[in-house]
């Protein structure tokens, strides 16, 4: 089996968090993880625009900056430097490396390509890596690493089947990211908060809360955020990349004070810079967002009441291992076509339907290419079409509709 063929069978066996894996992939590996200064984010949502945030600051103040983040829309996605995505010859090379060291050890594809990110950046000699939790935190294949400054965004309800239904079960989870003597800075609040802090106070660690924000402008094509005295401008929609920006200039801030030199042009510059594909992207006057949970579904519809329309016309397609009723609690479309991705998680695209008590059409499509074609028939002018409910949709979306 080619090595990224290998790679990708690695999903059928499904998550199975814990360390003991990948600490001794990395110790056959060498540990490429100590080469470098890492940050580490968790939480429930923002973190992939929160290490797009940082990592793009960074590389603005002259610092080699490596960001892995997941799930992404292709392979490449996951591990950029400055910026710039993995090649494929180069992600091979690694794969190569390392695939029978994994095998012998049975690690999981996140654990793989956790160890891929982390050899990647010790290849090209970063600066700083900054990496987002994949599922939780505490067995999280990210937490074998030693950071120099830890980011717990948010806790809300998410994969419950793991982390557990409370709050407090769940940001305990989140809280294991926390590391002896390691600042953690969030923007929780309540029941969470107080179980970091409480962690945190465990393993001496000081907690920093986000600062606060004011958005000065929304537009389709970018906002402005006031921050801390800053005027920031990002092409990433959403009132809720306050936080998100709050969050990373918080990081900035404590780098600059442990003796980093952050510039002040490059936090405006680098927001300005930072760009996330499939997170409230408009493509072709489509719009496309993974928002993948309840909380997520809620920020985007929130998001959705700002722009003007005559009609939502909305492709849902979820895995069938998310809350599904929650989510669907929280979307108000004219119509509704459900659908689904090619990963094998994928909730029955008629078992998503029969959910909706309330929407005025519905209909049902084996794919997301037939999804859009019928969503561009129904559409009128002044209609707006929103992809959304899985990112693996959106990515498989934006290949349709860029033509590749």
């Amino acid at each position: 089996m080619k090595d990224i063929d290998w790679l990708f069978s690695l999903r059928r066996f499904g998550i199975n968090l814990g360390l003991e894996r990948i600490k001794k992939l990395l110790e056959r590996m060498e540990h490429p993880e100590k080469n470098y200064d890492i940050i580490h984010i968790g939480g429930t949502n923002g973190k992939g625009s929160v290490c797009t945030f940082i990592g793009s600051v960074l590389s603005e103040s002259g610092y080699k900056t490596g960001v892995y983040t997941s799930p992404s829309l292709k392979i490449e996605e996951r591990f950029a430097i400055d910026g710039k995505n993995i090649s494929r010859e180069d992600l091979l090379g690694i794969i190569g490396e390392i695939r029978h060291h994994a095998e012998e050890l049975g690690a999981t594809f996140f654990e793989v390509a956790t160890a891929i990110a982390l050899k990647y950046f010790q290849l090209e000699r970063v600066d700083f890596a900054v990496l987002e939790v994949g599922l939780g935190g505490r067995f999280d294949a990210t937490n074998a690493v030693k950071p120099i400054v830890s980011v717990i965004t948010n806790v809300f309800k998410d994969h419950t089947d793991i982390l557990g239904n409370e709050i407090s079960d769940i940001a305990f989870e989140k809280a294991g990211i926390i590391k002896e003597g390691v600042p953690v800075i969030t923007g929780c609040a309540g029941d969470a908060l107080e179980v970091i802090r409480d962690v945190a106070e465990e393993r001496g660690s000081e907690v920093r809360l986000r600062k606060g924000f004011k958005r000065l402008y929304f537009g389709k094509e970018f906002q402005i955020f006031e921050i801390d005295g800053y005027r920031l401008k990002t092409g990433l929609l959403g009132e809720y990349q306050g936080e998100n920006l709050s969050l990373a200039l918080g990081v900035a801030d404590y780098l600059k004070e442990m003796g980093y030199t952050i510039k002040e042009e490059a936090r405006v510059r680098g927001v300005e810079e930072a760009k996330i594909n499939g997170r409230l992207e408009f493509i072709e006057d489509i719009l496309l967002d993974g928002a993948h949970n309840q909380k997520g579904m809620e920020v985007l519809f929130k998001t959705l009441r700002e722009f003007d329309y005559e009609r939502l016309i909305l492709i849902l397609g979820i895995l069938a291992d998310k809350e599904i009723d929650e989510m669907i609690s929280e979307i108000h479309a004219d119509i509704v076509i459900t659908t689904r991705s090619k990963n094998p998680r994928s909730a029955n695209p008629e078992k998503i339907a029969e959910k909706f008590k309330e929407c005025k059409e519905i209909f049902i499509t084996r794919d997301i290419e037939e999804a859009i074609g019928l969503a561009k028939d129904i559409a009128s002018k002044g209609d707006l079409i929103c992809v959304t409910g899985s990112l693996y949709l959106v990515g498989e979306a934006r290949g349709i509709l860029y033509g590749c």
